[in-house]
C-alpha cells in the first residue's frame, strides 16, 4: 500500500512536468514490452523486469522530487523478488499482458497532464500486480501494507 500510494504521487508530479522527449522514452518502453508480450517463441521474463523497471524508473524521474524518488528506490528491492515469482504463476503472460495495457493507461494520462488519473491509474497498478502475486501460498506473509 505505501509504495502503491508513493509511486502514485510521483506518477501525479510527473504528469506536470513531463515533456516530450519524456514520453518517446516510455513509448519506446512500451514497445518492446508488447513485442516480447506478443512473441511466439517465449518471453524473456529477464528482459521484462528491466523494462518494467525502466518504466516506473523514467516517471519517478520525471517527478522531480529527490525525496520522493529515494523512498520509491528504497521500496522497489522487495519489487525484484515478486517480479521473479510472478513469471512462474499460471497466468504470467495474462498477468504481465495485464500490466502492460495498465502501463498504456498510465502514459496516456501523463501525455494528458492529468495529474489525479496518473496517480490514481499508477496506485491501482501497483495494487493489481500485488494482488496477482499476493497468495500466502506463494508469498507467506506478504501483505498489502508492503505493497
Amino acid at each position: 500500500m505505501m509504495r502503491a500510494s508513493l509511486e502514485g504521487i510521483a506518477a501525479g508530479f510527473a504528469a506536470k512536468y513531463c515533456t516530450g522527449s519524456d514520453f518517446n522514452r516510455l513509448e519506446a518502453v512500451l514497445q518492446e514490452t508488447k513485442a516480447i508480450n506478443d512473441s511466439e517463441s517465449g518471453h524473456d521474463w529477464e528482459r521484462l523486469i528491466t523494462l518494467n523497471d525502466d518504466f516506473h524508473g523514467i516517471i519517478r524521474d520525471m517527478c522531480q522530487n529527490d525525496y520522493l524518488i529515494n523512498i520509491i528506490r528504497s521500496l522497489r528491492t522487495v519489487d525484484y523478488s515478486l517480479r521473479e515469482i510472478s513469471f512462474n504463476l499460471p497466468n504470467a503472460v495474462e498477468n504481465h499482458r495485464n500490466s502492460q495495457t495498465e502501463h498504456s493507461n498510465i502514459l496516456n494520462a501523463l501525455k494528458e497532464h492529468d495529474s489525479q488519473k496518473a496517480e490514481e491509474l499508477m496506485r491501482r497498478h501497483v495494487l493489481a500486480f500485488a494482488e496477482r502475486v499476493m497468495d500466502d501460498r506463494i508469498i507467506p506473509g506478504l501483505t498489502r501494507e508492503g505493497m
